[in-house]
């Protein structure tokens, strides 16, 4: 199965979590939990979710926030918002800005800077270890608290936070913290699994009249 490739920065603000300590007798180990995650997601091949999304700065705390909604399927993603439509099919991404009535057109490229939220669900064990593990309880559930650090000294990433709700193994809070403390918190809800996906999902057809913009290599 292809992992997919959703750039985000996209950023989530949720309820405050109350962190429990964890008794011995009921103790999991971070490598467990992250195996959990790791056998849920590799066996999805859609989803679908309501995003929400906060980046705060040491310049702005208070953050910028945006929301709505996300599709993924193996390389393929599509995010929505109230002014962006964000798509590509694994070989071109489409960004369309409402407000300029403009698409920019490009071949999709990953960039180390920008964090892929289904890249790390896949392949965080390869380049993040273990710091700390926990339990919280959100929304009356019970979750796993993992922080991670990277193996690689010099990564863009300095700490990942990641929550995994107990109940099914997804994780619908990811916190990110980059080279430049620029903080990122993922907040994902709804969240479906395999859902239906019109064929044109992963396409996009830019509006009548919009300027396009092609940046693609030839």
């Amino acid at each position: 199965m292809k992992r997919p490739s959703l750039i985000l920065r996209i950023l989530f603000g949720m309820s405050a979590v109350l962190l429990l300590g964890q008794p011995a007798a009921r103790a999991q180990s971070g490598q467990d939990v992250l195996e959990r995650i790791k056998n849920t997601y590799e066996r999805i091949d859609a989803l679908r979710a309501e995003f929400r999304q906060i980046t705060t700065t040491p310049f702005d705390e208070t953050g910028t926030s945006i929301s709505g909604v996300i599709y993924l399927s193996n390389d393929k993603f599509r995010v929505e918002t109230e002014g962006q439509t964000i798509v590509s099919n694994g070989r071109v991404t489409w960004i369309y800005n409402a407000a300029t009535n403009q698409v920019l057109i490009n071949d999709n490229m990953e960039d180390e800077t920008t964090f892929s939220l289904s890249r790390f669900l896949f392949d965080f064990d390869d380049t993040y270890e273990i710091a700390s593990t926990g339990r919280a309880l959100l929304g009356g559930k019970e979750h796993h608290i993992l922080r991670l650090h990277p193996k690689n000294p010099e990564s863009y990433f300095r700490e990942i936070m990641v929550v995994m709700r107990d109940s099914d193994n997804l994780v619908p809070r990811i916190e990110v913290l980059d080279a430049n403390d620029t903080r990122m918190v993922f907040e994902l809800k709804s969240i479906e699994i395999d859902p239906p996906l019109a064929p044109d999902t992963f396409l996009f057809v830019p509006p009548e009249g919009s300027e396009i913009v092609d940046l693609r290599s030839e």
